[in-house]
C-alpha cells in the first residue's frame, strides 16, 4: 500500500459528515443542518471567513438547536491539519480566560465555547448569551461526537508558547508555520501579525 493510500485512509478516519452532528440531550434541532465549503463560507460569515481560510479551512458542518428561549449554534470546521486547527483556536482564545480540557484544549466563556481537536475547530454560541456553566455539558457532548487526537498539537505548541510566547499564525492558505517574535507574515494583501508579547 502506498503512502498516498495511508494518507487517504487517515483523512477518512477523521472526516466529519453531516450526520455526525447532533443536538445535545434536552435540545431540539431547529431548521436544516448546514454545510459551507471554502468557496461558500463568506455566505455564512462575511468579513470573518478569511480568518478561517488562512488556516487551511476544508469545510464546516453546523446546526442550530433550541431549548426554551435559547438557540445554540453549533459549528465544526475541518482544517487541513491538527496544527491548523490549533492555530485557529489560538487566534480565537481569550488570554485572560482559563482553558479547559475539551478536545486538545478549549475555552468556555459566557455565551460561547470553542475548542480544537485533531483537525477540527468546534464552536458553540448561545443566543441570547447564557452563563458559561450552562455550556459545559453541550460542549462536552460535542467533543464526544468528534474523533481524533486530543493532545499532540497542544503539547507541541504549548512548549513553543511557554518558551517564547509564540502563537501559531498563518503564512499561507494552507500553512501552519510559527512566526518569529515581533514579525508579521502576509496572506494575499492582508497582514497577519504574530501574537508575541512585546512584539511590534
Amino acid at each position: 500500500m502506498t503512502a498516498g493510500w495511508f494518507l487517504a485512509l487517515a483523512l477518512a478516519a477523521t472526516a466529519l459528515e453531516a450526520h455526525d452532528l447532533k443536538c445535545p440531550p434536552g435540545w431540539e434541532q431547529e431548521g436544516e443542518a448546514r454545510f459551507f465549503s471554502p468557496d461558500t463560507l463568506f455566505e455564512y460569515m462575511n468579513g470573518n471567513a478569511e480568518g478561517y481560510l488562512v488556516y487551511g479551512f476544508q469545510g464546516m458542518h453546523g446546526l442550530t438547536c433550541r431549548r426554551g428561549g435559547v438557540r445554540l449554534h453549533i459549528d465544526v470546521s475541518e482544517m487541513d491539519s491538527p496544527e491548523s486547527a490549533w492555530g485557529l483556536y489560538a487566534s480565537n482564545r481569550d488570554p485572560e480566560a482559563e482553558e479547559t480540557a475539551l478536545g486538545s484544549v478549549g475555552q468556555i466563556v459566557a455565551g460561547r465555547a470553542f475548542f480544537a481537536r485533531d483537525r477540527f475547530f468546534a464552536e458553540l454560541a448561545a443566543e441570547p448569551a447564557v452563563p458559561a456553566s450552562e455550556l459545559v455539558e453541550p460542549a462536552a457532548f460535542l467533543n464526544g461526537l468528534l474523533s481524533g487526537s486530543t493532545g499532540s498539537e497542544r503539547s507541541a505548541f504549548g512548549k513553543q508558547r511557554a518558551a517564547g510566547g509564540i502563537e501559531l499564525v498563518p503564512t499561507g492558505r494552507a500553512s501552519g508555520e510559527l512566526a518569529a517574535p515581533g514579525t508579521a507574515k502576509c496572506f494575499g494583501h492582508q497582514p497577519t501579525q504574530a501574537r508575541v508579547p512585546g512584539g511590534v
